[in-house]
């Protein structure tokens, strides 16, 4: 009896050591393109991934995915990860799904003649150099996980975001430049509130 259960505290301390060292854990950056084409937002994410200075590796514009080429980054010399400044590589993932809307959200699209928006979830995967001896070349580097860059994911999503939706002028930009280009004054003239000069 003591060894069964010796032998369950052993298997369950296993399992907890080994979910501990599962790595860092995917941190994906989502935003929402709202009314565009599924194809047009892939090639619009393929102009981004460039402008980032990433290199396309994958393309699926039916499954909407994108994947870039490692970009590496290597240092003359050796800092443990964590410690900032040295070698790493990174690649970027870029997937296009329909977006998780509640029934009230598509109902209300629905009457609005909207179709289903979709989501663009973005993560940076990232890795390490652990090459101690030669860690400026890249041919004897040793790449080891590190957490993924979520703020270079978060850039890449803002920049896509930015890319494909319509720009809606707020009440002050009307204010300052204008008026709202839709309201007519009497004579006519948009922007033009009908006062003396």
């Amino acid at each position: 009896m003591h060894s069964r259960i010796a032998t369950l505290l052993l298997l369950i301390s296993c399992a907890l050591m080994a979910s501990c060292k599962g790595g860092p854990q995917p941190h994906w950056v989502e935003v929402r393109a709202n009314s565009i084409d599924s194809k047009d937002l892939h090639e619009k994410c393929l102009m981004i991934v460039q402008q980032v200075d990433l290199r396309v590796a994958e393309s699926d514009a039916d499954k909407g995915e994108i994947t870039s080429v490692w970009d590496e980054h290597l240092v003359p010399f050796y800092r443990p990860r964590g410690e900032g400044n040295g070698g790493f590589r990174r690649r970027a993932h870029i997937e296009i799904k329909d977006a998780d809307l509640t029934s009230e959200e598509k109902t209300a699209l629905a009457e609005e003649g909207k179709t289903n928006p979709r989501m663009v979830r973005v993560r940076v995967e990232k890795e390490f150099n652990d090459e101690r001896k030669r860690p400026g070349d890249s041919k004897s580097a040793k790449w080891e996980p590190d957490e993924d860059d979520s703020n270079f994911a978060a850039h890449i999503a803002v920049m896509i975001q930015n890319q494909v939706e319509e720009f809606k002028p707020s009440n002050d930009f009307n204010n300052r430049f204008g008026g709202d280009p839709q309201k007519k004054s009497k004579n006519g003239n948009a922007g033009d509130t009908g006062g003396k000069k």
